[in-house]
């Protein structure tokens, strides 16, 4: 039995807390909330496929904590791969399980631009060419625009430059 004595980001909080700040991960991209009963779902499906989030400990000023980092990738009851936070929010794009986070894009070398996910749904359409599994995404994304620090006037031009940024990570 394998027991964890580090701190956690959560150890003074009681357990009301400590749920309400887990269920707010739902709404950051960048985690992948999993309740049992989904994972359960998951691994027994006829294909034993699911994903968890991956627990680790960190230092930090000199204490170890526990904390989220990435995701693992299970098939057939063994972990086979590793998302990293970039990743992950793709496979919540992917599973329309991305509520919330946002976006920083790069419009050149001194101009960025932050955009916060209001929705997000996806559409997957599966095609099977010969012995070939295609599928076509259609993925529409919401939101608002969070941080501006270039020095530009908003207008149709400009938001549809920072729509493409964004689409094109």
């Amino acid at each position: 039995m394998i027991f964890w004595d580090t701190s956690t980001l959560y150890e003074d909080l009681s357990s009301t807390e400590i749920v309400s700040a887990l269920e707010q991960t739902e709404y950051i991209a960048e985690f992948t909330p999993v309740k049992m009963y989904e994972f359960y779902k998951l691994i027994e499906s006829p294909i034993p496929n699911a994903y968890l989030p991956i627990i680790q400990t960190k230092k930090e000023k000199d204490k170890a904590i526990t904390s989220i980092d990435g995701t693992a990738v299970i098939n057939t009851y063994k972990m086979v791969g590793k998302l990293n936070t970039h990743e992950t929010v793709g496979l919540n794009v992917l599973l329309n399980k991305a509520k919330g986070g946002s976006k920083t894009v790069s419009l050149n070398d001194k101009e960025k631009v932050s955009v916060e996910i209001k929705k997000s749904e996806t559409e997957i359409n599966p095609t099977l060419d010969g012995n070939q599994l295609k599928a076509h995404l259609k993925i529409e994304i919401e939101g608002t625009l969070a941080d501006n620090t270039t020095n530009r006037n908003i207008n149709d031009q400009w938001i549809s430059k920072v729509e493409e940024e964004v689409s094109n990570h």
